[in-house]
């Protein structure tokens, strides 16, 4: 998933949780972007990945994400996790 065809920069695996409506619009506009390459898996499945060094970041989008962003509360509404070795801790902020 992504943009335009040039090359992703950063590999990341999204975990979604939630399955509401925020959810849906925010991966819908996150497959649109080219500065990364969008994969859609497990929780386990995307640790995996990090740990194996096959993606850069792993955003876990938290189940209630939809109700706490109607409610504007952004708190704890995703996880980040990036593997030291990887540009994406510096890139994504």
């Amino acid at each position: 998933m992504g943009g335009s065809g040039e090359r992703a920069c950063l590999t990341v695996a999204v975990v979604p949780e939630d399955r509401g409506e925020a959810e849906i619009r925010l991966l819908s506009v996150l497959s649109d972007l080219d500065a990364f390459s969008m994969n859609i898996n497990s929780r386990e499945e995307a640790l995996r990945l990090l740990k194996r060094g096959k993606v850069d970041a792993v955003a876990v989008i938290s189940e209630g994400f939809s109700t706490k962003i109607a409610s504007a509360d952004f708190r704890n509404s995703i996880e980040l996790f990036t593997s030291p070795s990887s540009s994406a801790a510096a890139t994504i902020t």
